[in-house]
C-alpha cells in the first residue's frame, strides 16, 4: 500500500481518531490505526471496542492496500514534521512516512487481526444537526458519574406519544430535551457519555446528520466521519412517569444567564460547593428586590457565605435550599440569553422542585432542566 495526501485532512482524521483510539489496552493493535485505500480515497479506522470511527481522506493512491499504524507515535510525527502532504509507504513488516525533508519507519501490525464490530443495522434518519448535538450535551452534562448506576451513565433517547425525547438524570436532578417533529430515531436507547464525546467532536460542525440509536447500538454519520457504537444495556428509569409527579409549573421568574451566572459565583463564595450533597444555595424570590443568592452551608472559617442580589422580574415568593452545580450545569446547558424559573405544584400543594427552561420557545427542541429541592428550615432559608 502506498498513498499521498494533504496533511490537514489527514491531520483532522487523526483527531477525530484520538478521541476513541486507546493509549492503553491489554490488546495491542487496539492502538493501531487501521487504513484502507479505495479508488481516490483511504478510509481510517479505529476503535477501543466500545466505540468505532470511520473516516475518508482524499488521497493519491500508487498502490491499493491496507495497514494496522501505531497511532500515537504516526501521530507525533506527522504533527512534528508540518509538511504539507504525508506519504505512507506500507511493505509487508513496516511502514515508511514521509513528510517533506522528515522520514520515520513504524513496525506494522496484520490487518487481519483487527476487530470488527459492525454497525447497527436499520434506516438511519436525518436530524437537525445543531439541535441534535444540543440534546445530547444537555443531557450527558445531567447524567450520574456513579459506575455503579452504569445505567445512568448516559442519555436516553425515548421514544413514544409520537416524539423523540432525550433525557439525563443522575436521580437529584434531570434534564429533558424534545427534538421537535422527529418521531423516531430508529427505537431509541442509552447513549453513553463517553460516546456523546465523540458524536459532538464529529457532528457539531454539521448542518444535518444521519443517525440511529436502538437498543442493539447508535450510529451517526456526518458526512466524511462516520461513528457507531454500543449502547448502555440497562433499564433507564420512566422519566416520563417520574415528571407526571409534577403535573403542573407557574413561572416565578425571569432573570438574564449571565447576571444569573454571576450570582451563583458570588454566592459560593466561602460555601461548601464540592459536595453534591451540599446545600450549597439558597434561592430567594423576592417581589421587591428579585432573586436573591446566598452560599448555603459555609465552609471552615466563614461566618455567611457570599450573598448576591441579581435583578430579575419576579412574579411569586419563593424560597428553597438546591445545589448549585445543578443549576450551574442547566444554565451551561441550555445556552440561551435569558432564563426562565418555575416552581412545581401538586393538588393545591407547592413542591420543593424548581424548572429552568429558555424564556423564549425553539422551533427545533425544548429543554428544561428540573432540580430537587434540598431540606432547609426557616432559619437556613431566612436572608443575610
Amino acid at each position: 500500500m502506498k498513498f499521498t495526501c494533504e496533511t490537514k485532512a489527514f491531520n483532522a482524521a487523526m483527531a477525530v481518531a484520538g478521541r476513541v483510539i486507546p493509549q492503553k489496552t491489554p490488546v495491542p493493535i487496539l492502538t493501531h490505526i487501521k487504513m484502507v485505500t479505495n479508488d481516490d480515497r483511504v478510509t481510517l479506522v479505529g476503535t477501543d471496542g466500545d466505540t468505532t470511527f470511520e473516516m475518508d481522506v482524499p488521497a493519491e493512491i500508487e498502490i491499493e492496500g491496507a495497514a494496522c499504524i501505531p497511532f500515537a507515535t504516526l501521530t507525533k510525527f506527522v504533527s512534528a514534521a508540518k509538511a504539507t502532504q504525508v506519504t505512507i509507504d506500507v511493505s509487508d513488516k513496516d511502514a515508511k512516512i514521509s513528510s517533506g525533508r522528515n522520514r520515520i519507519t513504524l513496525q506494522v501490525m496484520d490487518t487481519r487481526d483487527y476487530p470488527n464490530y459492525r454497525r447497527v443495522e436499520g434506516d438511519m434518519v436525518t436530524l437537525d444537526a445543531p439541535a441534535f448535538c444540543h440534546a445530547l450535551r444537555f443531557c450527558t452534562a445531567a447524567a450520574s458519574t456513579e459506575e455503579t448506576r452504569y445505567y445512568l451513565v448516559g442519555a436516553f433517547f425515548d421514544e413514544s406519544e409520537g416524539d423523540v425525547t432525550a433525557w439525563g438524570t443522575n436521580g437529584n436532578v434531570a434534564h429533558r430535551a424534545e427534538l421537535t417533529g422527529v418521531p423516531t430515531v430508529g427505537g431509541g436507547g442509552i447513549v453513553p457519555t463517553a460516546a456523546a464525546v465523540t458524536i459532538l467532536s464529529v457532528a457539531e460542525k454539521c448542518d444535518t446528520v444521519k443517525a440511529i440509536i436502538t437498543e442493539m447500538g447508535w450510529c451517526v454519520d456526518a458526512g466524511l466521519v462516520r461513528v457507531w457504537g454500543k449502547v448502555i444495556d440497562g433499564k433507564f428509569p420512566n422519566m416520563r412517569q417520574m415528571m407526571a409527579q409534577f403535573p403542573s409549573w407557574s413561572e416565578i421568574a425571569s432573570v438574564d444567564h449571565a447576571e444569573m451566572t454571576n450570582g451563583i459565583d458570588v454566592a459560593g463564595c466561602g460555601a461548601d460547593v464540592d459536595s453534591t450533597k451540599a446545600r450549597s444555595l439558597i434561592l430567594k424570590c423576592d417581589l421587591e428586590n428579585g432573586i436573591i443568592l446566598r452560599g448555603g452551608r459555609p465552609i471552615g472559617g466563614v461566618l455567611h457565605a457570599g450573598r448576591a442580589e441579581v435583578d430579575a422580574k419576579v412574579s411569586a415568593e419563593f424560597a428553597g435550599s438546591f445545589n448549585a452545580k445543578y443549576i450551574r450545569d442547566a444554565l451551561v446547558g441550555l445556552k440561551v440569553n435569558s432564563i426562565a424559573i418555575d416552581r412545581a405544584s401538586a393538588d393545591g400543594r407547592d413542591l420543593d422542585a424548581i424548572q429552568i427552561r429558555p424564556s423564549e420557545s425553539d422551533t427545533t427542541i425544548q429543554m428544561s432542566a428540573t432540580i430537587l429541592g434540598m431540606r432547609a428550615s426557616a432559619e437556613e432559608l431566612a436572608d443575610v
